[in-house]
């Protein structure tokens, strides 16, 4: 492989790189931005082309705002994989927790 050639792999590289970080960075800002708290502790990571919503809320309803949030992302697939857990419910059926 050329000189040329391998500067403009790694060129490519970085530049896909610099891509999903972006895509991350705007994702990560709406939800950090948010006034529900939940969704500001829901994190995003690109995987295989695809933005990646990861965390735990305490309703469905929380994980549909966070991927409403995400909703004008045109160029890019969302995958929520939130986790729906009900703090409440976990620890009514925990013996030790009570």
């Amino acid at each position: 492989m050329s000189a040329k050639a391998q500067n403009q792999v790694v060129a490519d590289d970085v530049g896909a790189k610099e891509y999903t970080q972006d895509w991350i960075r705007t994702a990560q800002l709406r939800l950090d931005g948010s006034s529900y708290p939940a969704l500001r502790r829901l994190r995003c990571r690109f995987d295989d082309g695809r933005l990646v919503i990861q965390g735990q809320v305490n309703t469905y309803f929380q994980k549909q705002l966070a991927q409403a949030a995400l909703s004008d992302f045109r160029d890019v697939e969302i995958v929520n994989e939130a986790e729906v857990v009900n703090a409440l419910s976990d620890s009514m059926s925990d013996p030790d927790a009570i």
